[in-house]
């Protein structure tokens, strides 16, 4: 059963798609968290199953963890992930895992160790489905921030944010 929670952190609220063992997907949304929406929210089931307790157990570490990485920018998440996407896609997001907190790449570097095109690093970082997790926020533009998440101008503010809280030099 897939489950929505919604997380507040301190550059935003993010509605994350979970099951019982894995996280799936998050976002930044615009969504207020209050008593009524908080909890996890089945996506397409029925409540009352027997996966209720392990679902609010990833959504309780999920929140642990988000807090131990906003109170100290060097946690590293452990949470278990199933990422759909391209085979060209995960290869991107796993080179993205492997940045350092506190650093940055280029899209042409990432696009070099990969022997692509920095368009390419781009539109996968674009797809990724776990910002902050996979942390896309690290990848930057030869001269300039880059995008984050379709090059909004909220979501740049999000990426400049993370790089703040990571003290990363861009």
């Amino acid at each position: 059963m897939l489950v929505e929670t919604l997380h507040s952190t301190p550059i935003g609220n993010l509605k994350i798609v979970h099951d019982e063992h894995y996280l799936i997907e998050c976002h930044f949304t615009d969504e207020v968290i209050d008593a009524s929406n908080k909890s996890c929210i089945p996506r397409d089931c029925i409540a009352g199953s027997a996966d209720d307790d392990a679902q609010q157990e990833i959504s309780l570490e999920i929140e642990t963890q988000l807090v131990n990485y906003f109170e100290h920018p060097f946690f590293r998440f452990t949470l278990a992930y199933k990422l759909q996407g391209s085979l060209f896609q995960k290869k991107v997001w796993n080179a993205l895992r492997c940045i350092p907190c506190g650093q940055v790449k280029t899209y042409g570097d990432i696009a070099l160790q990969l022997n692509t095109s920095p368009r390419a690093i781009g539109q996968a970082c674009k797809s990724n489905p776990l910002p902050i997790f996979i942390p896309c926020h690290r990848v930057i533009g030869q001269n300039s921030m880059g995008g984050y998440m379709g090059n909004k101008t909220k979501a740049i503010a999000i990426k400049e944010a993370l790089l703040r809280h990571e003290n990363a030099r861009a």
